[in-house]
């Protein structure tokens, strides 16, 4: 008898995003529920009240994943191991962001977009701790030229082992299945699929309105990366970066500080040798910061920051979208 596959979400993203976003959608619908009816009538009687039910039981269902995470943790052995992945992982991108610098790209393939979560969920840092090992074998040349030894990433791969070793043997303790997870996923799957049906009505019903339509996205749009600039900065350390969009002097930028606490120096530059004059500080208390150009110096295309604080940083620079 064939083991019955394992259930995949239909979606990207934690779980609970999913969910809210859903929510709003669903009161979005309610508000164009009889044009939905109209258009296709399994769109309309109970499709609200029932995508209401499926996202209560979604809510309410106990997440294995969660539950088998949470009492790993418990452990001292799993939060060794997990004290040890996170110093790794923060070395690892470290390295990547000198050797591919700005390539926010490149930091994703070794599972920079899951960090957040992977920090205190050890199920999610067996994944980071995967592509990071998987990602540094394939760049290991260009990584070396930073620092990154061969011994470095032997101690990642055996790091990834280990964590993987230490989960397995938890969950077998447990007596926690595959079955439980499956329940659990099919049962966000049916949140979801209800979206996923207005999300393809919605481009035919609401063509000639394109802005209620965005109300029935499955996912925000990926942001352009024109003029979206990140930036890791050691301690002391000055970057420049070149803006393609015209700086007038009230054109409004995006400061944050994704990580440290700085403060950074941030200020506008004639050239990029120019001197950094007092521009902007940043640092975690205001952070994200709106700034026009003219706030940052009085004249050039170029912006530099410059670390100030006790601990490497990383500050995106961007346009806000419109």
């Amino acid at each position: 008898m064939e083991r019955a596959k394992t259930e995949v979400r239909l979606f990207t993203g934690s779980d609970a995003a999913m969910r809210s976003r859903m929510r709003t959608m669903h009161g979005h619908y309610l508000s164009d529920a009889a044009k939905f009816a109209a258009f296709n009538p399994e769109l309309g009687g109970s499709f609200g009240t029932d995508w209401l039910a499926a996202l209560e039981a979604a809510d309410l269902a106990p997440n294995v994943d969660v539950r088998r995470g949470e009492l790993r943790q418990d452990t001292v052995v799993v939060e060794t191991e997990m004290d040890r992945a996170r110093a790794m992982v923060q070395q690892v991108f470290y390295y990547v962001s000198q050797a591919f610098p700005g390539n926010k790209g490149r930091l994703s393939q070794y599972g920079k977009d899951r960090y957040a979560k992977a920090a205190t969920n050890s199920d999610e840092m067996r994944v980071v701790l995967d592509m990071a090992a998987q990602a540094a074998e394939r760049d290991l040349a260009a990584l070396t030229t930073k620092g990154f030894s061969a011994a470095k990433l032997a101690e990642l791969q055996d790091l990834a082992a280990q964590l993987d070793t230490v989960d397995t043997a938890q969950q077998m303790q447990k007596g926690l299945n595959q079955e439980d997870t499956d329940a659990y996923v099919r049962l966000q799957n049916a949140a979801f699929g209800f979206g996923q049906r207005l999300n393809k009505a919605a481009k035919l019903l609401l063509a000639d309105q394109p802005l209620r339509q965005r109300l029935y996205r499955l996912t925000d749009p990926a942001p352009t990366p024109t003029d979206t600039h990140e930036l890791t900065l050691a301690l002391g350390e000055q970057q420049v970066v070149s803006m393609e969009t015209r700086l007038l002097p009230d054109t409004v930028l995006r400061l944050t500080l994704l990580e440290g606490s700085g403060p950074v120096r941030l200020g506008r530059l004639p050239f990029p040798a120019a001197p950094l004059g007092s521009g902007e500080l940043l640092d975690a208390a205001t952070s994200p910061r709106y700034v026009s150009a003219a706030e940052l110096g009085p004249e050039g295309q170029y912006l530099a920051a410059h670390n100030l604080g006790p601990d490497e940083v990383r500050v995106s620079i961007s346009l806000p979208h419109r």
